[in-house]
């Protein structure tokens, strides 16, 4: 179940950074070394340079930490998914991530 406090605290954040014009993402998906793997610096590198979306890498993210923190990020990234979404069009950002992955 998820903790309700966080995903209000990761919904209210979202809608923060929107109203200050700022679009992000919380990602998890760093290498043995703590890096982002190297499709995710190209995805976060399609997402600011063509979107404006600034990608975050965290250990503190949907897949990984404590209950409050992945409830936290996932409310947050799907409130800046709508609002991403609502601005570029459905799908944008998965389209995005296939290119990086070389899907295109």
């Amino acid at each position: 179940m998820a903790n309700s406090n966080a995903a209000q605290a990761g919904h209210a954040q979202a809608e923060a950074d929107i109203a200050a014009g700022l679009l992000r993402y919380i990602h998890c998906h760093p290498d043995a070394h703590g890096q982002p793997a190297a499709w995710v610096r190209e995805y976060h590198r399609l997402l600011r340079e063509e979107l404006g979306v600034e990608g975050l890498v965290s250990f503190e993210c949907p897949y990984s930490g404590t209950r409050s923190r992945k409830d936290f990020a996932a409310e947050y990234n799907r409130r800046m998914k709508t609002e991403i979404e609502r601005r570029f069009g459905p799908d944008t950002e998965a389209k995005l991530a296939q290119r990086a992955w070389g899907h295109e």
